[in-house]
């Protein structure tokens, strides 16, 4: 109804006026079947609107797909943990062995032996799983995505996503080119370095599949919704407003800036024929995102 009334500098009256009849008319024919999606006034109206969303998503499940989450590369990472811990024992085993052979069975020597070998055996084996994983880790993502259809019988494609921290001496010179850094920018990052996220997203859609499930529902593409929660970023952030004094002639005044932060983000998709690159600047404060610019590719 507020969506009507929206209407009225723009609608005629007459309009509204059967708009407003057909819907009485249909809450009528709701009460005499008993229908228990109707909203009334000085209720919460919970039961309506629980049936209203179920309905919708059932109304739209064809124009939606259903995915199931999995981690990737476990089993790699559980052989990575293996080796590791074999190599450590290797170490904390030949020292025992050494020590054993050289001043015999329970002595003083052989005790600190064993000690320091199995002190140094636990870092061994973790410095070599975290020096494995990080060669391995540039092969895998970190969790696989299976896109099936709405029924969640046929299995339509997948995608895989992947997060970590890098260096700027690991981007792309095609990257750093765009990010462009004027000299106001350096002098910032001199004074902290700018944290660098690499977000990778890889999709596979098995076309004959999609055939197959959708043959008497043309599909000439999906969208690929990817959100982005910056609630963490603003959490620490400093007061949106600071104050500020300016001249008006013979005296002054107080006036308020607002402090924002710039979240640069360069978007790359690739595909079998060609590379597009995006650019954007998310400006944010600590009450959430200000603005969101969209920066010129020279």
């Amino acid at each position: 109804m507020e969506e009507i009334k929206s209407f009225d500098n723009r609608v005629s009256s007459k309009h509204i006026k059967k708009l407003i009849e057909l819907i009485n008319k249909e809450i009528e024919y709701r009460k005499k079947k008993n229908y228990p999606s109707i909203a009334a006034a000085g209720s919460d109206n919970e039961e309506f609107v629980y049936r209203s969303s179920v309905l919708k998503k059932f109304t739209e499940s064809i124009l939606f797909l259903n995915t199931r989450v999995q981690p990737e590369g476990k089993i790699v990472e559980q052989l990575i943990f293996s080796f590791a811990a074999g190599l450590a024992m290797v170490f904390a085993t030949g020292v025992a062995f050494y020590t054993q052979a050289k001043y015999g069975n329970f002595t003083m020597m052989f005790f600190i032996a064993l000690v320091i070998s199995y002190m140094f055996k636990d870092r061994i084996k973790e410095l070599v799983r975290i020096y494995l994983n990080n060669k391995i880790q540039r092969f895998f993502y970190d969790h696989k995505v299976n896109i099936c259809s709405g029924s969640r019988r046929n299995r339509l494609g997948f995608s895989r996503e992947g997060f970590s921290f890098i260096s700027e001496g690991n981007l792309a010179p095609e990257i750093l080119k765009l990010r462009a850094r004027d000299p106001f920018n350096l002098i910032d990052n001199e004074l902290g370095a700018e944290k660098i996220i690499l977000y990778q997203k890889q999709v596979k859609i098995f076309s004959r599949n999609f055939d197959d499930v959708y043959q008497n529902h043309p599909i000439k593409g999906i969208n690929d919704i990817t959100r982005l929660s910056v609630s963490r970023f603003v959490r620490k952030m400093d007061n949106p407003k600071k104050a500020l004094f300016v001249t008006n002639g013979s005296g002054y005044q107080r006036t308020n800036g607002s402090k924002v932060y710039h979240l640069n983000m360069v978007i790359k998709q690739s595909s079998q024929d060609k590379d597009i690159y995006n650019r954007f600047r998310i400006v944010l404060n600590r009450r959430g995102i200000k603005r969101i610019e969209e920066v010129n590719i020279p």
